[in-house]
């Protein structure tokens, strides 16, 4: 999917998903991708949550 975004990914940062809620056993992954501006990261955004991904992002 970040394929088809032409998004490259620069590192993963797994980490164990601490919150209280009903997600049990679940895992966050920290995603670095290079984008090209603002249109390009909306389209990785987009893919993401096309293929069913939470997306949470900083700039």
């Amino acid at each position: 999917m970040l394929v088809q975004a032409r998004a490259n990914v620069i590192e993963l940062d797994k980490g164990q998903f601490k919150a209280t809620s009903h997600f049990m056993n679940s895992v966050s992954l920290g995603v670095t991708v290079e984008t090209n501006g603002h249109d390009h990261i909306e389209k990785v955004l987009n893919a993401l949550r096309d293929n069913g991904f939470d997306s949470k992002h900083s700039y």
